[in-house]
């Protein structure tokens, strides 16, 4: 009895493993190096999160653009190219509200990236080093 016990645990431990290591490098693959090396060299970590990447809308409305456009963002040339955009989970938070990085591109190519707060508190910053943005946007 406790040797099927033991070997049903160690099937659990496992097979645990075994889908941690499935989802690392799923993971892994998904995450192009480009945006992993720019996300880094700004001072930010990824999480150990699936990346999301979807298909994005220029938006048409002014305010809208103007809010990308402080974020450093600009839409120029390209409101009727296939956009995609690639949601990366920061390990860092602000506030208690998870942050995450956002990167924009054209044909595999970068046309942006900015930081968007969580979906219960939404906004559009600029993609700045890990430092100032928690000196000096997080504070607000």
């Amino acid at each position: 009895m406790k040797k099927k016990l033991f070997y049903g645990c160690g099937l659990f431990v496992l097979s645990f493993l075994a889908t941690f290591l499935i989802l690392h490098s799923y993971v892994k693959i998904t995450t192009p190096n480009e945006h992993e090396e720019w996300i880094q060299k700004k001072g930010w970590n990824i999480a150990f999160y699936i990346p999301k990447k979807e298909k994005f809308t220029v938006p048409e409305y002014p305010e809208a653009l103007r809010t990308y456009s402080l974020a450093n963002v600009h839409f120029n040339g390209y409101k009727d190219k296939k956009i995609t955009q690639y949601r990366y989970r920061l390990k860092e938070s602000c506030n208690k509200e998870y942050l995450e990085a956002v990167i924009l591109t054209v044909e595999e190519k970068m046309l942006g990236s900015y930081i968007d707060v969580s979906d219960s508190k939404p906004g559009v910053t600029e993609m700045v080093d890990k430092d100032m943005y928690m000196n000096e946007v997080c504070l607000y």
